[in-house]
């Protein structure tokens, strides 16, 4: 039985694929289990798999709409101990498998570990991801090896609410992780990722490697590009650990994140002549940040567009 299994969530994307599992097929590592959880694709993923033999494992589903129930299927499907997830148009780049399982290998304490990342366009590559996250790279992190790092779980939650610095495909994490920390929220077709890294971070210290692990794709088709339900989503995932903060530090992080959040949200439905919407929105953010001469500003603003445009 494999130590590890790759899983990888696929939906229309199977002109894509196979570099993305030649990347995957030529890490210098153990044997490993490779599952493929198609999405409901409507394009030729399935025979793009099977014509790539190698023993990957096929599974299609009913389209979910979003990641967190392939990912939930695959996980649950998995026999290694060790989980990767990784997105069908991502690259990985050499030994970041070996490095992540070395890592848990020699860190039993330890049950999640990522890598660090570029965004790719095309030719383009991008800066490291970890160099735009200034708070991250502040932290007192403990060195356990070359370029291997612990950060501590207070650490790790209270910058993750204001930089998200791990990303989906970073991740590697024991199988017992995810069966306590609970599965991917279903409901999120957006912010899955950094939903189940802040169940994670709260209770459990995190392993970083600082080598480039994968290369991430950007295109028209990622999800990213969905500002209004990036915004909404992100808003009930960090909306719900308002109750129940770890400390000062996050309680406050947690108030002006949620109340950027609402703020952001307000602007985009007052840029789309939504005024009812994006009133609602700026009394949310109001109702947590009071004090904040720019939210009534925004009103301001918002009231002289409705009646200019006779919006509602």
């Amino acid at each position: 039985m494999p130590k590890l299994s790759i899983i990888i969530p696929a939906y229309n994307n199977a002109h894509l694929l196979p570099e993305t599992l030649d990347s995957i097929f030529s890490q210098d590592c153990e044997p490993f289990e490779l599952i493929v959880v198609d999405d409901g694709s409507t394009d030729n993923t399935r025979d793009v798999v099977e014509g790539y033999g190698r023993g990957i494992v096929y599974l299609w589903q009913e389209n979910s709409g979003g990641c967190s129930k392939p990912r939930n299927v695959g996980i649950r499907h998995a026999t290694g101990e060790y989980i990767v997830m990784f997105d069908s148009d991502d690259i990985m780049m050499p030994g970041k498998i070996r490095w992540q399982m070395d890592f848990l290998d020699r860190n039993p304490g330890v049950d999640f570990v990522f890598t660090d990342f570029c965004d790719f366009h095309g030719t383009e590559i991008l800066a490291s991801h970890i160099t735009t996250c200034p708070i991250f790279n502040s932290l007192p992190i403990q060195k356990v090896g070359e370029d291997a790092h612990v950060i501590s779980s207070t650490d790790a939650y209270e910058t993750l609410l204001v930089e998200n610095f791990i990303g989906g495909s970073a991740m590697m994490f024991r199988k017992s992780l995810f069966n306590e920390a609970g599965p991917f929220d279903e409901t999120l077709e957006v912010s899955e990722d950094i939903d189940f890294t802040l169940r994670v971070a709260r209770t459990h210290a995190v392993g970083f490697i600082n080598r480039i692990g994968h290369h991430r794709r950007l295109h028209d088709g990622n999800m990213t590009s969905k500002a209004e339900k990036i915004l909404t989503r992100s808003l009930r995932v960090f909306g719900g650990h308002l109750s129940a903060p770890k400390s000062p530090t996050a309680q406050q992080r947690l108030i002006d994140k949620v109340a950027g959040l609402h703020g952001a949200l307000a602007y985009h439905y007052r840029e789309n002549a939504r005024y009812g919407e994006a009133l609602a929105e700026y009394r949310a953010s109001l109702s947590l940040r009071p004090a904040c001469l720019g939210t009534y500003k925004a009103m301001a603003k918002l009231a002289v567009m409705a009646i200019a445009r006779g919006g509602k």
